[in-house]
């Protein structure tokens, strides 16, 4: 297994490049020499960043177009994946080290979902909660992932 920590992606200076390239740089290097690639923040959430900061000074609007977004869900298409999307439990919601509050987290949410729906991504939906592992790793086993 590999697991890649979020490696500043709460950093409020990460951009959607840095954001996609430190998964795409560990997915490529660990790709076929593992059976396992766990990764919190998948490259697909570059597009979905780049357009909610794109008049930011971190994410400048020439750097990015449809070429990009297209580019990274061709790339995430690329690789076998088990997507899960956790729905957020508002009490258990930690501003610590975050960028959005818990409202801004809530609307990046639905984007999510929302890319994950018109992209035809196939995903799993589970509620956070002390439990959400063991109903992950149950699903995974019933359904021989």
């Amino acid at each position: 297994f590999f697991f890649q920590a979020e490696d500043g992606i709460r950093d409020y200076k990460v951009t959607g490049v840095q954001t996609c390239a430190l998964p795409i740089c560990n997915i490529s290097r660990l790709y076929g020499k593992v059976k396992y690639i766990i990764v919190d923040s998948p490259i697909i959430l570059g597009p979905i960043y780049k357009s909610k900061y794109n008049n930011s000074s971190e994410y400048p609007s020439n750097l990015y177009d449809v070429t990009f977004d297209y580019f990274i869900f061709k790339l995430f298409k690329k690789y076998d994946n088990f997507n899960i999307l956790l729905t957020r439990n508002d009490q258990i919601y930690d501003k610590n080290g975050r960028f959005q509050n818990l409202e801004e987290s809530k609307e990046i949410d639905k984007e999510i979902k929302n890319n994950l729906i018109i992209h035809d991504i196939p995903f799993v939906e589970f509620n956070v909660n002390n439990n959400t592992y063991i109903d992950i790793y149950e699903y995974m086993i019933s359904n021989n992932i």
